[in-house]
């Protein structure tokens, strides 16, 4: 049989709501639309403001896309801001009072299930549970699922990530009230990690409007993440001040004129005489350039301090990837790599048509996440119900039950999610 799978996926920021429609077809991600509203505050720090507002907006987009693409959307994919996670390490165990029994992919869901039973604080909510180890029959213990062994007792390790319950229940409130149903939630920095081949030790940095999000990956498994409070806004900020100008004056002079790795910086940009101060000012390139490396320097320092923290002092061996919007700066890659003890940097870049900007990178590995969640399930969950707005030829084979074992393992996402999945 075939099947088309469609997925509406969506990510609900501090200033901006993103919502694409994408299609999953023979490995590749087809962008069907895709749409941004950023001219409002919809969140502080992850909490949703106005749920009615927000949810409002989120169902006029949905109500665009069917009418655009002629179909009835159903169930969104979420992707939950990272804010304030907290991980867990957990453990569960399965005696089966059974010598032969052999354990199948429900046992491995049930076992994985278990171990998110732990105890925290009523103000935090688990979102995620991530199994990193496996020991069946107190055998030595393995990253793969160990599915058609023959055994008694089944053992699992594995983390556990918790949300601030309000930053939760408002995100998934804004569905709610966009009267639509929710098919899947991850976070933010599992949906980048998903457009990474190889995320076998590996840092993910993610430099954003706000703020700065370090998270390191060892074989698909988050352990340790942290947020820096200086973003692409907080940059603008300080030229503002130096430069006494407004917002939109700050941010075309960090995007036209400088270059934060170039030594050709001497002549005058800026000469203006403020009345209120008396005074004249008169600023170079270099000093321009001088208050942004600082803003830089000071997110590298706290990068690598936390590397270090982390990593037991070896985060120069780590491969770092890189997104977001401040690595567009000019001059930004040899500036980060000239300036750090970080040896292997990497960027990442979207590489699907009609989602080339880095706003969309997020989404785009929800997408691949979210297929690859089926996969692992070996059934067929879309956004809509009706699948037929494109051709056959387009559609995609969900293998059959005897091809689903290269993927058992746990760096394939099968996630428990608070029994949110629909």
């Amino acid at each position: 049989m075939n099947y088309q799978e469609l997925y509406v996926v969506c990510q609900i920021e501090d200033f901006s709501l993103k919502l694409m429609v994408n299609n999953y077809v023979n490995n590749q991600i087809q962008v069907l639309y895709k749409e941004r509203i950023e001219n409002e505050q919809f969140a502080e720090n992850g909490v949703i403001i106005n749920t009615i507002t927000t949810g409002n907006s989120l169902r006029n987009m949905i109500d665009k896309i069917n009418k655009t693409l002629n179909i009835n959307v159903q169930r969104i994919v979420l992707s939950l801001p990272s804010n304030n996670l907290k991980i867990y390490q957990s453990q569960a165990m399965m005696d089966f009072k059974d010598d032969n029994h052999i354990i199948t992919n429900a046992d491995c869901s049930k076992v994985i299930d278990m171990a998110k039973n732990i105890i925290i604080d009523s103000s935090e909510v688990v979102c995620l549970t991530k199994p990193y180890s496996f020991k069946f029959n107190n055998e030595k213990s393995s990253e793969q699922l160990p599915i058609g062994l023959k055994g008694q007792v089944l053992n699992v390790d594995a983390l556990v990530y918790s949300l601030p319950k309000t930053l939760y229940s408002s995100q998934l409130e804004v569905l709610k009230n966009a009267q639509v149903d929710l098919l899947t939630v991850t976070l933010d920095q599992f949906a980048l990690a998903c457009n990474i081949n190889n995320n076998n030790n590996i840092v993910l940095i993610d430099w954003n409007l706000n703020s700065t999000k370090i998270s390191v990956f060892n074989n698909s498994v988050l352990y340790a993440t942290t947020k820096i409070k200086i973003g692409w806004n907080q940059i603008i900020q300080a030229l503002m001040k130096q430069m006494s100008c407004d917002y939109d004056k700050a941010k075309k002079y960090l995007q036209k004129i400088i270059n934060i790795n170039s030594n050709y910086l001497c002549d005058i940009v800026v000469d203006k005489y403020l009345n209120e101060h008396n005074q004249e000012i008169c600023l170079t390139k270099s000093d321009l350039q001088t208050t942004v490396q600082n803003q830089i320097n000071e997110i590298i320092t706290c990068i690598e301090y936390f590397l270090d923290e982390v990593s037991n002092n070896n985060s120069s061996e780590m491969e770092v990837i890189c997104t977001g919007i401040t690595v567009g700066l000019a001059g930004f890659a040899n500036y980060f790599k000239n300036h750090s003890k970080l040896s292997i940097i990497k960027y990442m870049l979207n590489q699907n048509l009609g989602a080339y900007s880095y706003n969309w990178t997020s989404l785009i590995g929800v997408t691949h996440y979210q297929h690859l969640v089926n996969v692992f399930n070996n059934n067929m969950i879309s956004s809509v119900n009706a699948l037929s707005i494109l051709p056959k030829t387009n559609h995609h084979r969900l293998p059959q039950n005897n091809e689903t074992k290269k993927y058992n393992s746990p760096n394939f996402p099968s996630y428990q999610y608070n029994g949110n999945s629909k």
